[in-house]
């Protein structure tokens, strides 16, 4: 799988989240509850074998939730993105 398939396999889970969402807003009660249903669903969406790779010797899993910032963007402390896909 390449970056562009990647990038394919986001575009329909977002979607699919999107769709799901409309037929049934109140699935999630707090915005955690829906960036963990959406981790969820990108997470399966991915094929087994793309979902960890290996780094200095050790397995990752290419898909991090709250996922740190390189620096602060402008603000006192660090931020982190919500989901990253490595």
């Amino acid at each position: 799988m390449n970056s562009t398939d990647h990038i394919a396999v986001v575009r329909k889970t977002v979607v699919d989240f999107c769709k799901d969402f409309i037929q049934d807003p109140y699935l999630c009660y707090t915005e955690h509850g829906q960036h963990a249903l959406f981790y969820t669903m990108l997470y399966n969406a991915l094929p087994p074998d793309q979902r960890t790779a290996t780094w200095e010797g050790r397995s990752i899993c290419l898909l991090q939730k709250e996922y740190p910032t390189a620096g602060k963007l402008g603000k006192p402390t660090r931020q982190h993105w919500d989901i990253a896909l490595l």
